[in-house]
C-alpha cells in the first residue's frame, strides 16, 4: 500500500487493459533507476528502500535489483508476478540475468518483462510471450521479435541479435525463482529463511542446497525440479482473508490505543508485530511520520467506510496535523489494511463534522 500510494502507481499503470498496464509499469521502473551490472545492490532489498536509497545517493541497481523492484511494483498493483534468475549451462560462467514474469489475466499466460533493457518478446503475430515460450522458440528456431524501443540506460539500443541471440539464449538453460513472491523477500534478517526453486532440464536433479546461519538454523534453501508444468503453472486465485465484519468498535479502539502508545514511543518493532503482514513498519518510516505529523494526541472512531470489505475510519489528532486514518483487522485483530492518512468526499464530510 505504501509503494502504491507514494508513487501513484495507478496513474503510472494507466487505464488501459492489463497488458498495457504491465508494460507501462515496466517502462517506469526502467527509467526510474539506472542499471550497472558491475555493482551490487543495497542491503535492504525492497522497492520502497531501493528507490529511496538510489535517488538519495545517485546509486544504480544491477539486474537483480531491478527485477526485485519491478516484481514488488507488480505485486503492489495486484498482479501475480515473480522475479526469475536466468542461468547458463556452464557452471564456470558467473554471468546470469534476472527478469520478471507477470501473469496476464486477459492472455492467461506469464509474460516476459525485463526492466534492465525495457524488453519484452513477441512471435511473428505480435503476441507477447512467456519465458517458457521464448525458450521453446529458440530451441525450435521459430521467429522472435524484440520490442523496437528496448535499450540499456536510455543510451544503448538493443537489437534482437545482441539481446537474445548473444546474451539471453545462453542464460535460459536453468531458471530459478523464490518459493514465495513477496515484499522484502531478499533482505537479510535474523532468523529469516529464504527458499528458492530451480528448474533444470533433463531427468536428474541435484541434491538440495541447505545453508545454516551461525546459530545452526537453516537460512537459505535451494530445491530443484525437472517439472516445467509445475514451475510455469497458472497462479492460484487469491485466498480471501477471514471475514472481518464481526469486529466491534471496541476491537478497533483497542488496536488504535496500542498504536498510539507505540507510535509516541517510536517503537517501530512493536507496531510491526501488530500487522498481519510483517515488514511494512520500519524505524525509518516511523521517524518520517513523527517528523511530518508530530506526536499523536488522540484518536476517535468515526464510522465504517462504505463499500466492499471493512475499513474503520478514525479522526486522528497529531501535534502538526488532524486527518483521517483507516484500518481493517483480520480474525486475530492484526492490522490487515492500513492507511495512515486517507481522504475521499465521504471521509472529508465525516471529518468536517468532527472538527
Amino acid at each position: 500500500m505504501a509503494l502504491k500510494t507514494t508513487y501513484n502507481l495507478d496513474s503510472i499503470a494507466g487505464k488501459g487493459n492489463d497488458v498495457s498496464k504491465i508494460i507501462s509499469l515496466m517502462e517506469w521502473v526502467h527509467y526510474l533507476v539506472p542499471h550497472d551490472g558491475s555493482k551490487g545492490n543495497p542491503q535492504v532489498k525492497n522497492a520502497m528502500s531501493l528507490i529511496a536509497e538510489c535517488k538519495k545517493d545517485n546509486k544504480t541497481l544491477n539486474c537483480r535489483g531491478l527485477g526485485i523492484l519491478l516484481n514488488e511494483v507488480y505485486l503492489a498493483e495486484g498482479f501475480k508476478s515473480r522475479f526469475v534468475t536466468c542461468l547458463p549451462r556452464d557452471t564456470a560462467d558467473n554471468d546470469c540475468h534476472v527478469i520478471t514474469m507477470v501473469w496476464s489475466t486477459s492472455l492467461k499466460k506469464w509474460l516476459w518483462m525485463d526492466p534492465t533493457f525495457m524488453a519484452y518478446l513477441m512471435n511473428e503475430k505480435g503476441d507477447l510471450l512467456s519465458i517458457e515460450e521464448v525458450r521453446e522458440c529458440l530451441i525450435n528456431n521459430k521467429p522472435l521479435i524484440l520490442n523496437p524501443d528496448a535499450n540499456r540506460n536510455h543510451a544503448t539500443s538493443q537489437t534482437k541479435g545482441d539481446y537474445l541471440n548473444d546474451y539471453m539464449a545462453k542464460n535460459l538453460y536453468k531458471l530459478e525463482c523464490p518459493l514465495n513472491s513477496e515484499y522484502n523477500y531478499e533482505t537479510y534478517e535474523e532468523g529469516k529463511t529464504r527458499t528458492y526453486i530451480q528448474l533444470v532440464p533433463g531427468n536428474k536433479k541435484p541434491s538440495p542446497v541447505l545453508k545454516k546461519n551461525e546459530h545452526g538454523m537453516i537460512s537459505y534453501s535451494l530445491y530443484y525440479t525437472n517439472n516445467p508444468k509445475s514451475f510455469w503453472a497458472e497462479p492460484q486465485l487469491d485466498k480471501q482473508p477471514e471475514p472481518i465484519g464481526s469486529k466491534s468498535k471496541a476491537d478497533y479502539d483497542e488496536v488504535m490505543g496500542k498504536f498510539k502508545n507505540y507510535y509516541n514511543q517510536q517503537q517501530a518493532d512493536s507496531i510491526d508485530i501488530m500487522f498481519a503482514y510483517r515488514g511494512f513498519i520500519t524505524a525509518k518510516r516511523m521517524e518520517h511520520f513523527m517528523k511530518e505529523y508530530g506526536a499523536m494526541i488522540s484518536h476517535k472512531y468515526m464510522a465504517m467506510e462504505p463499500g466492499p470489505g471493512e475499513v474503520a475510519l478514525f479522526k486522528m489528532v497529531f501535534d502538526k496535523s488532524v486527518h483521517a486514518m483507516g484500518i481493517s483487522l483480520d480474525k486475530n485483530n492484526k492490522i490487515l489494511n492500513f492507511r495512515f492518512e486517507t481522504s475521499s468526499s465521504y471521509i472529508d464530510k465525516l471529518l468536517a463534522k468532527e472538527l
